[in-house]
């Protein structure tokens, strides 16, 4: 946990502790070091040094980032979900700032995981849970280049414009699946 795998130069890896107790998902390299993001809102610059590091401000703890990319305009995105939703932030590496660009719900084609069922009234029937996904639906990235993203969030298609900074949706599609590795190396 909080740990990453570099290969230095002459073939042989090392291991970088970035002292946060968060699973990282992913990393960029970027001029100033490494940014990465990860669990329980993750998102921090190391140094060239990968000795010290930053964490962004102001991002929920309950959000689990698992995309980090620079786009040919140079602009960072990053994609993150909760039990809720799903967002896509733009971050930035002089400012050591996440801004929330657009969120994901339901009505985006957004679909919580699948939790044990428990209401007022005690646990809800199986029928009532066996429909959700067992993960939630991530968006997937189906296009990056300078004029901004192309998303797909379940069946639904969103195109984020860099720059007008709008969200607008595409014509439905089939839904993208994805393989996703846990820590212990299933996939999912």
């Amino acid at each position: 946990m909080g740990q990453i795998r570099l290969r230095s130069a002459d073939g042989t890896w090392v291991t970088v502790d970035s002292g946060y107790t968060a699973d990282i998902n992913d990393v960029l390299a970027v001029d100033q070091g490494l940014l990465v993001v990860g669990d329980r809102g993750l998102v921090a610059l190391g140094g060239n040094d990968a000795r010290t590091w930053t964490a962004y401000p102001g991002i929920p703890a309950d959000q689990a980032f698992y995309w980090i990319e620079r786009s040919a305009s140079g602009a960072i995105y990053a994609l993150s979900s909760n039990d809720e939703y799903a967002a896509l932030w733009r971050l930035s590496v002089d400012e050591s700032a996440a801004v929330e660009l657009a969120r994901f719900g339901r009505k985006q084609g957004f679909q919580p995981a699948r939790r044990k069922g428990v209401s007022l009234i005690g646990p809800l029937p199986p029928l009532l849970t066996m429909f959700a996904p067992a993960q939630a639906t991530r968006p997937s990235v189906l296009r990056l280049d300078a004029d901004g993203l192309q998303l797909a969030v379940g069946r639904k298609r969103w195109l984020y414009r860099s720059a007008d900074a709008q969200l607008l949706a595409q014509p439905s599609a089939t839904y993208v699946a994805a393989v996703y590795a846990q820590p212990n190396g299933t996939l999912v």
